[in-house]
């Protein structure tokens, strides 16, 4: 039966089980990590990665597009940094945008429209949309059933005076004063209706009471502000957050991650 183990083979399991030892001789020149400094600059943060700082150098100085693949813990993260790094020192007041970026709803659910506007005045705009929709929320109508209530009571006192005039009629003419019981029995009748709408309105406006008005569908028309340039200094967004407070994602995006499924399309930009 021949051997699977190759000599290179053997020299590699020798060398990996020695590893702790050597480390432990290697790093024999510090007693703990605070000894050892971190550059401030992200490009020299990223190690063993020579040859990809070199191209992403290269791609960002020509305005490019990189796509990173690879196992966890390779330093795609941090090269996307670096990234960031040289593309704004290359063109980052060139690219900035000078005015906030505003997106507001499209024409359908799956469409955006995007302004530029002065930051302050873009402010002053979502301040006041927001205590117009305030006002709308706590602007509630109280309950009326006045309008059932008027011809009802109309009806009530025209039977009243029916039955005044029957019988001051009755007195010459007896026969009227049939006449007389039907018009009171009416305005008895139209009375109980009257009380009976009266006392609804009065268990209704009791449970509106501390009742707001439902404003979702004005708060979904608000715009969001994409980009702020006296907050906002990245020129590179993350949009594979899983937590829906810190991405935005793409309107087109999964919406279990960036919102929910009733959050408008351009609260979800990026």
């Amino acid at each position: 039966m021949p051997d699977e183990y190759t000599k290179n083979d053997c020299e590699w399991i020798k060398e990996l089980m020695l590893y702790p030892k050597n480390l432990e001789d290697r790093l024999s020149f510090f007693q703990d990590t605070s000894q050892i400094t971190v550059p401030e600059d992200p490009i020299e943060k990223v190690i063993f990665q020579d040859r990809a700082k070199e191209a992403i150098r290269k791609i960002a100085q020509n305005k490019g597009h990189i796509l990173m693949v690879g196992r966890p813990g390779t330093g795609k993260s941090m090269l996307a940094k670096m990234f960031n790094q040289v593309l704004d020192d290359a063109l980052g007041d060139y690219l900035r945008p000078k005015e906030s970026i505003l997106a507001y709803p499209g024409k359908d659910k799956n469409h955006i429209r995007f302004t530029y506007q002065n930051p302050e005045k873009a402010d002053e705009l979502i301040q006041n949309i927001h205590q117009s929709i305030s006002s709308a929320r706590e602007s509630a109508d109280p309950f009326s059933l006045s309008d059932q209530i008027k011809p009802i009571t109309k009806v009530r006192n025209l039977l009243l005076l029916v039955s005044l005039l029957s019988i001051a009629c009755g007195l010459f003419f007896p026969v009227l004063f049939a006449l007389t019981g039907l018009a009171g029995i009416g305005a008895i009748f139209m009375f109980i209706q009257e009380n009976n709408h009266k006392v609804q309105e009065k268990i209704q406006r009791d449970a509106q009471q501390g009742m707001k008005n439902s404003v979702k569908h004005l708060e979904d028309m608000i715009p969001e502000v994409v980009y702020d340039p006296r907050k906002d200094k990245d020129l590179m967004a993350r949009v594979s957050e899983p937590d829906d407070r810190n991405m935005k994602g793409g309107f087109r995006h999964d919406p279990y991650q960036s919102g929910n499924l009733h959050t408008p399309a351009h609260k979800r930009t990026y």
